[in-house]
């Protein structure tokens, strides 16, 4: 089934993955917007995943998806997040392209080991709309941020990012693209 993951305005994030929590999915999910598209809001991050491990967001099949919009903060939120996936979700508009922002699209925050998009169109995810920057990286660490459209909408219009597309501070081995198919990230 679907969740909502905001019948109306919460205090915190719509989803909060706690240290210690290993190996989970986020799935086919409305978070800060509900069925309609109406932003219903959290006053935190869309998802918050703070110490945990082995965790998918979204997936490759349309049927994964999340749309997540209208949050006070972050679309997905990550500190100290290990061996992370994210891939194909809607971040700052919703599924009909129109604007529905975030604070920020994607934030990662000294987490290792962690996948944002992939080399397939299923993987890709669109950060589009945010308020602030689309994604950010600090201190992290083995991060591959790839085949991403920042900036472009899922309906082929543009909702930018306010700030920056793509920021990263610090950090180690971290890639934004790459050489094979696929690969290259959409910033506008």
């Amino acid at each position: 089934g679907k969740l909502t993951a905001a019948a109306g305005y919460t205090a915190g994030p719509g989803i909060s993955i706690g240290s210690g929590s290993s190996s989970g999915l986020v799935q086919g999910n409305w978070i800060g917007l509900n069925s309609a598209a109406s932003i219903v809001s959290n006053a935190g991050a869309g998802i918050d995943i703070s110490g945990a491990s082995g965790w998918i967001i979204g997936g490759t099949n349309s049927g994964a998806r999340n749309i997540i919009g209208g949050n006070g903060s972050e679309g997905i939120y990550s500190f100290a997040g290990d061996n992370l996936v994210i891939q194909g979700n809607t971040i700052g508009v919703d599924g009909g392209g129109f604007a529905k922002p975030n604070l920020s699209g994607i934030s990662i925050q000294s987490g290792t080991n962690v996948l944002i998009g992939g080399n397939t169109a299923g993987a890709r995810n669109y950060l589009s709309g945010n308020a602030q920057v689309g994604l950010i990286v600090q201190n992290g660490r083995d991060i591959r941020i790839q085949g991403n459209h920042i900036g472009p909408s899922p309906t082929g219009g543009y909702a930018s990012n306010v700030s920056y597309g793509i920021r990263i501070i610090g950090g180690a081995n971290v890639t934004v693209g790459g050489t094979n198919f696929n690969e290259g990230n959409v910033i506008s």
